[in-house]
């Protein structure tokens, strides 16, 4: 199978890393690893409140593990020694998020991964499906998502609750194996997408830094060494300071915090945005807007898969990518790293895209995230959430 096959759908979010070709993402993390002390204390038949026991009010009073912003329109419970944070979302208390924290690999993303896939009912994880699992960028380490729907029966619990969703991440760090968990009805749960994502962009360690904080000082850039002669002009400051709109054309969206309008453009492009501060670092989102089908899914994103050297895909492939929600679906991501060479500019290397498109019913969009890998996979969650926000205007 292709390589370029090997991720798949998020969030939020988060939300949010895999790529085709040549991946230099962390393997150790999708292996099965011994289980840990923590985990092998914990019961099968155990219930909730046994798995769960909620904290006593000395042990409240202890400053949660995580800094977090809390979303609008989600609830603060009391959190239990596995659930710290611990949300109720909505008002009908049939939706809930929290975090936790286990100590040392918690059992491991597989184990943990298939424990989720039996609370709904459905058939465990092959060690393959784990590994071709969406990666994103999470608190700075790398991390797996699900996101399914199925027949949720909690633990403890006797009521099974159809169509329900989950839309989990699983983070790997040096010590510790860190989840985060929304639950509820599917109809119900999408729309709370966003929030999502935002609520892991906010989340990180007290003793950490927020995933997207970027490093101090830039790798100098080699002598002598020049941009592509289409490249906004680099300095201290970034090239363009004009406040991004919030829709263009016969669209709107939601601006990811961070992200600037471009003044490169084109008549093919409704906008173009561009992000990171740091000389050589900048990377760009470009929106486009092409008439029918623009020329289909899949040849485009095997004319940009070209632009990295990769295989192109097989259309019975195009179902297997990771997927992003647009206009409210869920189609196909695009994800790729390389060395990325695109119209007219000497190749570059240590490069990432995403890439999506929707087809509307006389035209159809196409968003293109292009720049180095680090600013790309730092903004991961940013551009799941602006593509989710995109609709038409009414």
């Amino acid at each position: 199978m292709n390589s370029s096959t090997r991720m798949i759908l998020v969030v939020a979010s988060t939300a949010l890393l895999g790529a085709c070709g040549g991946s230099s993402d962390p393997t150790e993390i999708t292996e099965t690893a011994q289980r840990s002390e923590y985990r092998a204390e914990e019961r099968a038949n155990a219930t909730s409140e046994q798995r769960f026991p909620t904290l006593s009010n000395e042990e409240e009073e202890e400053e949660s593990p995580f800094h977090y912003t809390v979303p609008a329109g989600w609830t603060e419970v009391s959190p239990t020694l596995a659930r710290n944070p611990n949300f109720s979302i909505g008002t009908d208390g049939d939706m809930e998020c929290y975090v936790s924290l286990l100590p040392g690999d918690g059992g491991g993303i597989f184990a943990n991964a298939n424990r989720w896939r039996g609370q709904f009912n459905a058939a465990p994880y092959s060690e393959e499906e784990v590994e071709n699992l969406p990666d994103v960028v999470i608190m700075g380490h790398p991390a797996k998502v699900v996101n399914f729907v199925g027949d949720f029966k909690g633990m403890g619990a006797t009521e099974v609750k159809s169509d329900y969703r989950i839309i989990g991440a699983l983070i790997q760090t040096p010590d510790s194996l860190i989840t985060i968990k929304m639950i509820g009805p599917d109809s119900k749960l999408l729309p709370e997408l966003n929030q999502f994502a935002s609520f892991v962009d906010s989340l990180y360690l007290n003793d950490g830094h927020s995933h997207d904080a970027q490093p101090s000082a830039a790798p100098p850039l080699a002598a002598g060494a020049t941009m592509p002669a289409d490249h906004p002009a680099v300095g201290s400051a970034p090239a363009s300071t004009e406040p991004a709109p919030n829709g263009a054309g016969d669209y709107t969206w939601e601006v990811p915090e961070g992200w600037r309008k471009s003044n490169t453009g084109s008549s093919m492009r409704l906008i173009t945005f561009t992000m990171g501060d740091r000389p050589g670092q900048e990377a760009e989102c470009a929106v486009f807007v092409f008439g029918g089908d623009g020329g289909g899914r899949l040849n485009n994103f095997n004319r940009w898969l070209g632009q990295f050297g990769q295989e192109p895909l097989q259309d019975t492939e195009l179902m297997l990518q990771p997927t992003v929600f647009f206009f409210n679906e869920e189609v196909p991501l695009l994800v790729c790293e390389g060395s990325y060479e695109g119209m007219g500019g000497p190749a570059k290397e240590d490069q990432m895209l995403l890439g999506a498109s929707y087809e509307l019913e006389t035209e159809s969009l196409y968003i293109k995230f292009t720049g180095p890998r680090e600013t790309v996979r730092n903004n991961w969650n940013k551009f799941m959430v602006f593509c989710a926000s995109i609709q038409e205007k009414s």
